[in-house]
């Protein structure tokens, strides 16, 4: 493999069952919004990315890729206690676009099919 070569591994939950919160506090198109997007706010999130965690950690240390991957960067392995993955999960979470709000537009479309 090229030197630079890398692998993502992402862990998304597509049903939170928490909301976030956008406000708009001026009318100045130049003035950011306050974003609390409430990530990993309840046990079962927190629980759902220790997990996802776990079970990308252990696809990539499988025969077939663990060949190609050097080492994990992001965490490393040292963050293994679920006290440590849960803190790392809030480090580093992020928003992912596309399945954003999917469980309520199907809740509103498909009874209308």
């Amino acid at each position: 493999m090229h030197e630079l070569s890398y692998v993502t591994l992402s862990v998304c939950q597509l049903r939170p069952e928490s909301q976030g919160d956008i406000s708009i506090f001026s009318a100045d198109p130049h003035s950011y919004p306050s974003v609390k997007p409430n990530y990993l706010s309840t046990t079962l999130k927190k629980d759902t990315a220790v997990a996802g965690m776990r079970t990308a950690r252990r696809l990539a240390d499988a025969e077939a890729p663990k060949k190609n991957i050097a080492e994990e960067k992001l965490l490393g392995e040292l963050i293994q206690s679920e006290t440590d993955l849960q803190e790392a999960a809030g480090d580093i979470s992020q928003t992912i676009y596309h399945p954003t709000s999917a469980g309520k537009i199907e809740e509103w479309f498909v009874p209308r099919l």
